[in-house]
């Protein structure tokens, strides 16, 4: 019986590396389509490039890991099932969790390799990325905004979730002024400009303003307003590193202090949303184990090509669902700030294939 085991998981392993390479290298393909153009432009030293690629692997990895993982079930299963290989097996009287449990095994700990690689590692090799990208190859002496980005000045830090052009959408500022005195504002838009003498000047627009006074025992007065014009003098950022730092850049253990030191419930919901996301995505190898065994021993002819297609269609659902749960989080005002709740929403995608199981289950049963 050990045999069938290693049998199925050497087919496996062979088809999950097989397709790992594909799947990055197309993955990566995609990554260095956005920033080709760069490249050519600023024709950088072969050493620094492949650095630049050096670094982006793990988020290349990151992504590659769970979708092959689908991929590799589907496939393996139904190759067996077509050559009815699994119909000896169950002849035999041994049932899917028998010649699955070690691939269930082999799932788990993935998953849990990947929650420290999704929560360390990626965030600190994109880091590394995005300052070679913008230290060693563009070096632009300004501020650079851009979406779900964070430009960290000397007393002020500044949160764009959406930028287009000369503006910006859901923007976030912290400025200490004086180190007495917190000043906290939220604006819908915020148009971007720059006066003759090279300051930043945001014209916002649409939103509210947290005034925190340390000296007088920590009186907050809030205000709101439709048009507020906040500058940031060139003096603040011409000496710091010229691009902003996202989320993505962010460890675990960041985000949880980012959390902590934030006094606006939404930036805290998109935090804890990119907080969870990571462990979102490492268990989703778990979840894709389960759907892959079920509809690998659906399909009985044309196994490689339904396997992709099934693959395809799952994927595609269950990035849909994260993207709807990323939306109800941003959107949603009346959404609780609570840890239990946002990472729930989180799973959605997670708790959706777990369904689909189910159904699948059921109605397999019924046409038995």
């Amino acid at each position: 019986m050990k045999t069938i085991n290693k049998y199925i998981t050497l087919s496996f392993f062979s088809t999950f590396l097989t397709y790992l390479f594909i799947i990055a290298f197309l993955i990566f393909l995609n990554y260095l389509y956005q920033i080709l153009n760069t490249l050519f432009l600023h024709r950088p030293d072969l050493s620094i490039i492949l650095n630049l690629f050096f670094h982006l692997m793990p988020s290349v990895v990151s992504l590659t890991v769970p979708i092959t993982f689908l991929l590799s079930t589907i496939m393996c299963l139904s190759l067996l099932n077509e050559h009815r290989e699994l119909l000896t097996l169950h002849t035999m009287g041994l049932d899917k969790t028998y010649y699955t449990k070690n691939l269930f095994l082999i799932s788990i700990i993935i998953a849990v390799i990947l929650m420290y690689f999704n929560a360390y590692i990626v965030p600190e090799s994109y880091k590394n990325f995005k300052f070679i990208y913008f230290k060693q190859i563009i070096s632009k002496p300004f501020i650079n905004f851009q979406d779900n980005g964070v430009v960290n000045l000397e007393n002020k830090k500044i949160f764009t979730k959406k930028v287009y052009k000369n503006n910006a959408y859901g923007i976030y500022i912290h400025n200490l002024i004086d180190g007495n005195i917190l000043q906290t504002i939220y604006a819908k838009e915020a148009n971007i400009r720059t006066d003759p003498q090279g300051n930043v000047i945001l014209y916002l627009l649409e939103g509210k303003m947290n005034i925190l006074n340390f000296q007088l025992h920590n009186e907050i007065l809030t205000l709101s307003f439709k048009h507020y014009k906040f500058p940031v003098y060139k003096s603040e950022f011409n000496k710091f590193v010229p691009y902003n730092k996202t989320f993505r850049e962010m460890n675990n253990k960041e985000l949880i202090e980012e959390f902590n030191n934030s006094n606006l419930s939404k930036y805290k919901k998109l935090v804890l949303s990119e907080y969870f996301l990571r462990y979102t995505l490492s268990f989703s190898v778990i979840f894709f184990l389960f759907i892959g065994v079920l509809i690998g021993s659906i399909i009985q002819k044309n196994a490689k090509s339904l396997s992709f297609v099934a693959s395809l269609l799952i994927i595609l659902i269950y990035y849909f669902i994260l993207s709807t749960s990323l939306t109800i989080i941003e959107r949603v005002e009346t959404l609780p700030l609570s840890f239990e709740i946002i990472g729930l929403i989180m799973n959605l995608p997670n708790f959706v294939i777990l369904l689909i199981c189910g159904v699948i289950s059921i109605i397999q049963k019924v046409k038995i």
